[in-house]
């Protein structure tokens, strides 16, 4: 119980970019923060996606191990992937790092962020507090990409869940702010018959392209 209290305090009131900068060192096992399961997951929801897609650079945003990177690097052969994470002892190829397979270290908020043509955001959002939603989407912006990749969770207004330790945004502010510009926003289907209740209620995948 009192672990439990302790690890929502964390979650909690530490900010986002020192928590994931040091959770390495937290009394938590280092192994609580490496999604070393979610290579299937993301070939499932990406990869039919990225197979038809025309690129010549790809950005993962929060790329925690790399595992996904690493393996499109070793799919796409010809094509620059570019990964990012804000701790990199969580990144596990740094000796596998090549001329099309780099990692960018730092906070996207205040790292200079890398031209792209295809963004991947998975589940990054959710330690963003409200204030700085609209700063993270506005700094992707300068990626120049042509197609965002969202996989967030979303309802028609801001909340922190405190059981799951997450932000919640507004899909509301979202697709205003980028129907507003010259881009189109449409909502990708999911199969979700894996997920959770909450997961279902909540994760939704949005691409955002540029107007033609």
């Amino acid at each position: 119980m009192l672990k439990s209290i302790i690890k929502k305090y964390i979650h909690h009131n530490i900010p986002p970019n020192l928590f994931w900068r040091f959770c390495h060192i937290f009394l938590n096992k280092k192994s609580n923060y490496l999604f070393e399961n979610s290579l299937k997951g993301y070939k499932k929801i990406y990869d039919e996606i990225l197979i038809n897609s025309k690129f010549d650079v790809l950005l993962h945003i929060g790329c925690n191990t790399g595992d996904y990177g690493n393996y499109l690097s070793q799919k796409f052969k010809k094509k620059k992937v570019i990964l990012n994470d804000i701790n990199s002892k969580l990144f596990k190829y740094h000796n596998k790092l090549s001329s099309n397979f780099n990692f960018i270290e730092g906070d996207i908020l205040k790292i200079e962020i890398p031209k792209a043509d295809i963004v991947i955001c998975h589940t990054v959002l959710i330690y963003f507090k409200k204030d700085n939603f609209l700063k993270f989407i506005n700094k992707v912006l300068d990626t120049n990409f042509s197609k965002l990749y969202l996989y967030e969770y979303f309802d028609n207004t801001y909340k922190y869940d405190f059981d799951n330790h997450i932000n919640i945004h507004s899909s509301k502010i979202l697709i205003e702010f980028f129907q507003n510009r010259d881009f189109v926003i449409q909502e990708v289907k999911l199969d979700k018959k894996n997920f959770s209740i909450f997961q279902s209620s909540y994760i939704k995948l949005y691409l955002i392209q540029k107007y033609r």
